[in-house]
């Protein structure tokens, strides 16, 4: 990576170094480049760790000044510089190339807002920033701790949650981290402040129709500011996981992308494996999935560890040693859950699962859909739970089969255990990667979320079939079929 100030080509081989207006140039138009130099310049003796995320950021950034987004959330894991480049650098670059500009920096209090505070005075106090922006200067008596001014009328104003805004405008309004850690699980904590957010910060801006809005943070909770924002419109995110749990590419520049790789670390040389391990110990599963895999779960979740879950590319096709659906019916048309049918093929004694898909439907048009969907893939049983709803989908489903001139194989599971230990036990199965999930598919992400926040989650229809599914295979398919095969294991798991 390069910060653009030195060329990539040398003519005839040698190194032309550029001459000072020409970086000053460089450093007023690019904001890149500006970020790396202020870095320097603030950390004379700590070396920048580059890496692709930073450019990320400062691309979704571009973005914004360019007009292309007007609203925009930045998740990322604790310590990855979102403060400095977003509540230091963004507000000294902007007003240094329009000292006019009215610049609103929002912390969740007054002492995290006067420190970014005092590191913006520091960088635009420097030699560098003096001769890349001559024209910047302070306001003189109008200028205080707070709320910097200059001599064009513009400000950077640092602001905590619970200070007042009344008279105040802004041409940009930048939220970081607006929630303290100690308020996460707190709903009517974070209500209150994603209220004011709303009703008092949004209605601050100089040009409702143009003043762009950032919100930059690490995810606390399912009641934090991002989740608030993504419940309206208009809202463009950049969400950078400390460990990729699924294959993303992201833009790092105009024309180039960086492929973040299921099971990549976001900043190996600052974020290590051995770090992160240490931190979700200390911090419990469910604050390290919020905080630093930008994957808050409700409390009382954080039951299962995700990273368990192995993947593979291809399932195979040809003698398959069985294929069936585990259906979780909805406790009828009118509840509040939905009907799971999740399709399963096993080979070589691995349960591949290989499909999922949810919806709501009466019970005739239910096992209508059942049968449907097995004749149409080919499905050689149904596996259902003969228990409350259930058992009605049992009943009507065998008496159609008892119809039909293709009986197939209909299997009821009786559960004896609570949901939670029946997770449990399938997750056994899952660590000794006897059942793995496809490396990608539309219906992962919403099987995850579920996943993530189970048992506390407002649904847990996916988990139950899949635990069923399992249960299945463990008491029926093994017993029938033979044990894994752990040569084809290594084959097929890609992760």
């Amino acid at each position: 990576m390069t910060n653009g100030i030195y060329p990539k080509k040398y003519p005839h081989g040698k190194p032309i170094k550029p001459t000072q207006a020409e970086i000053n140039a460089l450093l007023r138009t690019d904001f890149g480049s500006f970020v790396l130099k202020s870095f320097k310049v603030l950390h004379p003796n700590t070396p920048l760790r580059e890496n692709w995320h930073i450019f990320s950021i400062i691309h979704q950034v571009k973005l914004l000044l360019d007009g292309k987004i007007k609203k925009l959330a930045i998740n990322v894991p604790p310590r990855s510089l979102k403060s400095f480049i977003i509540s230091v650098c963004l507000p000294a670059f902007l007003l240094g190339r329009n000292p006019s500009m009215s610049i609103m920096v929002v912390s969740h209090n007054q002492k995290l807002a006067s420190e970014l505070a005092d590191q913006f005075r520091k960088l635009i106090s420097s030699k560098f920033y003096r001769q890349t922006f001559p024209h910047m200067r302070n306001g003189g008596q109008k200028d205080t701790e707070l709320n910097f001014k200059t001599t064009e009328g513009g400000q950077r104003i640092a602001l905590s949650m619970e200070m007042g805004v009344t008279g105040l405008g802004a041409d940009l309004i930048i939220i970081d981290d607006p929630i303290d850690a100690s308020d996460a699980n707190n709903q009517a904590a974070c209500q209150k402040i994603n209220d004011r957010i709303s009703k008092v910060l949004f209605t601050r801006v100089n040009n409702p129709a143009k003043t762009p809005i950032l919100l930059v943070m690490q995810r606390l909770s399912e009641y934090d500011t991002t989740a608030h924002v993504l419940e309206q419109s208009g809202w463009e995110t950049l969400i950078l996981p400390a460990i990729a749990d699924k294959t993303l590419e992201f833009p790092i520049g105009p024309e180039n992308m960086h492929t973040f790789r299921q099971g990549d670390l976001l900043h190996p040389s600052r974020l290590t494996r051995k770090f992160l391990d240490e931190k979700k110990l200390e911090m419990g599963e469910a604050a390290f999935m919020a905080q630093y895999m930008q994957a808050p779960v409700p409390q009382g979740a954080g039951l299962i560890d995700i990273s368990w879950f192995r993947r593979y590319d291809k399932a195979p096709v040809h003698y398959l040693n069985y294929t069936f659906m585990s259906i979780d019916p909805a406790s009828g048309i009118k509840g509040g859950s939905f009907t799971v049918i999740q399709f399963y093929k096993m080979r070589f004694g691995i349960l591949f699962m290989t499909h999922c898909f949810w919806g709501r439907w009466p019970l005739p048009q239910l096992v209508d859909k059942i049968f449907a969907v097995r004749n149409q893939h080919g499905i050689q049983g149904i596996v259902l739970e003969h228990a409350g709803y259930g058992i009605a989908v049992c009943e009507a489903v065998f008496a159609r089969m008892e119809q039909s001139d293709r009986a197939g194989n209909y299997h009821v599971i009786h559960p004896k255990t609570s949901k939670e230990d029946r997770m449990q036990q399938a997750m056994i199965e899952v660590k000794n990667k006897n059942i793995i999930l496809p490396q990608s598919a539309k219906w992962l992400e919403g099987f995850f979320d579920e996943v993530r926040a189970f048992p506390a989650g407002r649904y847990n229809d996916q988990v139950d079939a899949f635990s069923q599914a399992v249960r299945f295979y463990t008491t029926f398919l093994r017993y029938r079929f033979g044990k894994p095969d752990e040569e084809q294991k290594r084959r097929f798991i890609v992760r």
